[in-house]
């Protein structure tokens, strides 16, 4: 008798048989929490055990299979802390006055969110809940270009999507480097590596010299800085950028104990 199965019948067993092939999900996990009592005769918040700030400080674990994080946003996203009898408690600022802050794997598919309060938990509570809804902000469509570009103090220069500007150049007396500094008014988040070329095309050594903000009032300057081993003041930059930003969501509903 003449097997009347199709392909498309065999691939669907084989789907269905094989849960490996399952794309896995997003997911939250608190990853730790510490609790420190307020130094009384103290003016900067310092912990009464002489280590670290006092309060209440939680790290919530996150995996993003398959998708590149490259930051958070902070006006959508919506998190509530509360202990276990129901009462909220207000959270502090974390970084650059905001009061999540954000650190990505080097593969941008997972990291760590820190969120606090100054108020302590009272003594008859055993547990935290966390509840709300995280935006993440991911990459889509990676690509990578040469640009020209003029060591000049003012020069513009485009980075996929971020309109940036060179903020000073600082050579290094006789040496063979210089410090590059790029501003812009967006943060750098959609460019995931800069490097610098020569006019041979070949990448020049170059190391991440630290990044920092500065503003207010709705406006702020992202900065970022690089020492290149060159002295030129033409070279190229190979930016490897996302062209497109999109928001995931994910819902947060955790709670843990002494006992996790």
């Amino acid at each position: 008798m003449r097997n009347l199965t199709s392909p498309l019948v065999l691939m669907t067993m084989f789907c269905i048989a094989t849960p490996c092939l399952a794309q896995k999900q997003p997911r939250l996990e608190i990853a730790g929490f510490s609790l420190a009592k307020k130094d009384p005769d103290s003016d900067f918040g310092k912990a009464l055990g002489g280590f670290g700030a006092s309060g209440l400080q939680v790290d919530v674990y996150f995996e993003t299979p398959g998708q590149s994080v490259v930051g958070i946003d902070l006006k959508q996203t919506k998190v509530s802390l509360k202990t276990e009898d129901g009462t909220e408690l207000p959270l502090r600022e974390q970084l650059a006055e905001e009061k999540l802050s954000l650190n990505i794997n080097e593969e941008r598919n997972g990291g760590t969110i820190q969120l606090g309060s100054e108020t302590l938990p009272g003594p008859a509570n055993t547990g935290l809940s966390l509840n709300g809804t995280i935006v993440l902000t991911v990459g889509k469509d990676s690509r990578t270009e040469d640009i020209d570009l003029k060591v000049v103090a003012g020069t513009k220069v485009k980075l996929g999507l971020l309109d940036a500007t060179v903020g000073r150049s600082e050579d290094a007396g006789d040496q063979e480097y210089q410090m590059i500094q790029l501003s812009a008014g967006k943060p750098f988040d959609s460019v995931s590596k800069i490097e610098f070329i020569d006019s041979k095309g070949e990448v020049i050594e170059s190391y991440f010299g630290g990044s920092g903000s500065y503003g207010g009032d709705g406006s702020q300057t992202f900065q970022q800085s690089y020492n290149v081993n060159s002295a030129a003041k033409s070279l190229k930059l190979r930016v490897t950028y996302f062209s497109k930003l999109e928001s995931l969501t994910l819902p947060i509903d955790l709670k843990c104990g002494l006992g996790f």
